[in-house]
């Protein structure tokens, strides 16, 4: 009985072996295709809610630019039906009405949808343009779309003009707990699957049937997360940022669910090794006994034999054949066992050389099989069009982004020639680069149009190589349609900008030159007019005269800081590294000896920035010398230069003074063109100083802003990107 159940035992411990090993792999393959599945899961539903939102937000914009939602924020008193149409597309049965507010967050107009009953919700959302953050009301949970409305709408992608006033706002808010929604969801991703929306910075979240908790993740970017539950589940998720929203969107499957594939199998196996490992028993205790029983017998006659038994029918006692056949036996016994070691010992070394072969033969099998398997996977998940070509001219093999691109099904592109599907223009040169690939060249990057399936034609851009003697072309293309028309509008728009400032240029010239004889006419004939007649002249008419002169001279100047602002956008920059903190000290000195009075300087240290050094001169020049023109009237005037932290990508540099200060209501109108907050008989000035600052640091990359209280001082701000962050 030993035989039997010692090889039953080796064979039990080979199928848990095995069996282990398998489960093992499994486990891993279910784990990785869970992790695939969750984070493709979780991209296709911040996809989708891209999209929705990007769709609300052009819409409810195109709107707010119609002249009757205008009209009525302008004088609610006029008849709202007009408005009310136009605004209808946006009310949604089962949702909230649509509001109409006012710029100072007045209600004046609510729109419900033309079809079905609006959902009743009393919260609102801030007035703050764009998405806000997803908001829960009781049970509700639900978001908002704040579009404002402008007395004068921007241009399409254009941006808002400073002196645009606002009428209101149109407010859109939507509910995120709808049953339908989420089994619309569940049925997307699987059964089990939690899908999640919410602030990627924290806040309400929710499985768009009610809130639920935040999940515990990095909400700042995407990536897979495993963890457990305050039970003890495992648990294994995927966020991804919804592009263009504050939102995240998150996709979780329960480990129980994935690995069931795995569970399942292991009992198949556990049923499968048992019934296995009984069948060997059996077998190998039949084989046992028929190997073991003859050789039990003639161990028993050899035995008898030995000992000199003769009742047995071999009686080795005895000096007779079966004394002979005893020694035969004994004889053949020792040359069998030498030949059978010498033999064991060949076939060991011949089984053990069989072995190694077929494992490393085994192993390549497996290493081709798993290579063909990824190069497959590549070629089906890949987004560009990648196809084989045989030498006939036709398609052996596509992958599915054609079809997704033109329209064509596999089957389509691979019964017919590609010829047909290029443009007739592009058909010879097209010709001309597959016989130079017939010929075993590459193409690097080649250009033609293929006819989609609607008739339209698609850019593709091809790279391929020839397979050498197996007349085969491997091609790898990419859609470059809208590249090309990108690039040709932009060419366009281009030539119109050149064409557009060289006309502004002459304008410029022309202006100028037209401009200046007449003033110059004004002061000349001023002052002979002033020694011709001085004695005649009444004080009265002196001060007159000199308000001409000094008129015509501030026209002058007006019309020089115009001028040095239009060339200042056309000049090439000559960028360097600028020391700062020394271009900074010789301003001030310069500033400060036409300074009215003594003016306390705080200097602090600033670093080197990359940008043109005379530019920067110039806005240190105008920043200063405003400081120092706005703190005269004060006792003590005193201006701060110094760096205010800024970030990783730029450095924020101040000017300080605590002069008359300005209304933080008009801050916008600083920087334009002949804007000023202080009238030309309290501080002189043409309005155009801080304009060219706004020019140069724009030009710089950087950015400017300020702070002020009225008779507080003011504050200026420029920031100036790094050297690795530059445009």
């Amino acid at each position: 009985m030993r035989l039997p159940l010692l090889m039953s035992g080796l064979i039990a411990v080979v199928l848990v072996v095995v069996f282990w090993a398998i489960n093992r792999q499994i486990e891993t393959t279910l784990l990785r295709d869970g992790r695939d599945r969750a984070q493709a899961a979780a991209d296709q539903i911040g996809a989708m809610l891209a999209q929705s939102a990007a769709r609300g937000t052009n819409e409810s914009r195109r709107l707010a630019r119609d002249p009757a939602v205008r009209r009525y924020l302008s004088d609610p008193s006029t008849e709202a039906a007009p408005t009310r149409d136009v605004l209808t597309p946006l009310a949604v049965a089962g949702q909230p009405s649509v509001e109409l507010r006012t710029a100072e967050g007045v209600r004046v107009l609510e729109i419900g949808p033309a079809r079905g009953v609006a959902a009743a919700l009393d919260a609102t959302v801030p007035l703050r343009p764009g998405l806000s953050a997803i908001q829960l009301s009781g049970e509700t949970v639900f978001y908002g779309l704040v579009t404002e409305v402008d007395d004068t709408p921007p241009p399409i992608g254009g941006q808002r003009e400073a002196a645009t006033r606002r009428l209101g706002y149109i407010v859109i808010r939507r509910t995120l707990t709808a049953v339908q929604t989420a089994d619309t969801l569940n049925r997307l991703v699987g059964n089990g699957a939690l899908v999640a929306v919410g602030h990627q910075t924290g806040g309400i979240w929710t499985n768009f049937s009610k809130a639920i908790p935040p999940p515990p993740i990095d909400r700042t970017r995407n990536g897979i997360l495993e963890y457990r539950t305050a039970t003890g589940d495992r648990r294994l998720g995927a966020v991804s940022m919804v592009a263009g929203t504050p939102w995240a969107a998150w996709i979780e499957f329960p480990f129980d669910r994935i690995l069931a594939p795995a569970r399942a199998m292991q009992r198949r196996m556990v049923a499968i090794g048992l019934v296995a490992i009984g069948l060997a028993a059996v077998l190998v205790s039949m084989i046992s006994a028929r190997i073991t029983t003859p050789l039990h017998d003639l161990t028993a006659a050899t035995v008898t034999i030995a000992s000199g038994e003769y009742a047995h029918r071999v009686h080795a006692a005895r000096r007779d054949e079966i004394g002979q056949l005893a020694g035969a036996f004994n004889a053949m016994t020792e040359r069998v066992e030498a030949a059978q070691q010498d033999l064991e010992s060949r076939v060991r070394e011949r089984t053990a050389s069989l072995s190694e072969a077929g494992a490393a033969l085994q192993e390549r099998v497996a290493e081709l099989n798993l290579a063909r398997a990824e190069l497959d996977r590549f070629f089906s998940l890949s987004l560009d069009l990648l196809c084989i070509a045989g030498a006939d001219g036709r398609f052996r093999r596509v992958n599915p982004a054609w079809q997704e691109m033109l329209g064509w099904s596999p089957e389509e592109l691979t019964s017919m020639p590609y010829m047909a599907l290029v443009h007739p223009d592009d058909r010879v040169r097209t010709a001309t680069e597959a016989a130079a690939l017939a010929a075993g060249g590459t193409t690097v990057r080649f250009e033609n149009r293929y006819r989609a399936k609607d008739g339209s034609y698609r850019w593709l851009s091809w790279k391929s190589a020839s397979a050498g003697n197996l007349g085969l072309v491997y091609a790898a293309a990419r859609d470059v349609t809208e590249e090309k028309r990108t690039t040709e509008a932009l060419a366009s728009s281009v030539s119109e900008l050149n064409v557009i400032n060289d006309e502004l240029e002459s304008f410029s010239y022309s202006v100028s030159h037209d401009l200046r004889a007449p003033l110059r006419h004004i002061v000349g004939f001023a002052a002979l007019l002033e020694q011709s007649a001085d004695e005649r002249m009444l004080d009265d008419d002196r001060r007159y005269l000199r308000t001409i002169t000094k008129s015509a001279t501030h026209m002058g100047r007006l019309i020089d800081d115009l001028l040095s602002f239009s060339r200042m956008g056309r000049a090439a920059l000559n960028q360097r590294t600028v020391n700062l903190d020394a271009l900074v000290r010789e301003v001030a000195l310069e500033v400060g000896r036409d300074a009215p009075r003594d003016v306390t300087w705080n200097l602090h240290p600033l670093p080197n920035v990359h940008g043109d050094p005379s530019l920067l001169r110039l806005a240190f020049v105008n920043l200063l010398s405003n400081a120092v023109k706005y703190s005269s009237s004060r006792p003590r005037p005193e201006i701060e230069v110094n760096v205010d932290g800024g970030g990783p990508d730029e450095t924020v540099v101040y000017v300080r003074d605590n002069g008359v200060g300005f209304d933080m209501a008009y801050a916008d109108k600083l920087f334009g063109v002949f804007q000023r907050l202080h009238s030309s008989d309290e501080f002189e000035g043409t309005g155009i100083g801080l304009a060219n600052v706004r020019r140069i640091i724009h030009r710089h990359g950087g950015r400017v802003w300020a702070d002020g209280i009225v008779d507080g001082g003011a504050t200026f701000y420029m920031s100036f990107p790094k050297r690795g962050t530059q445009p």
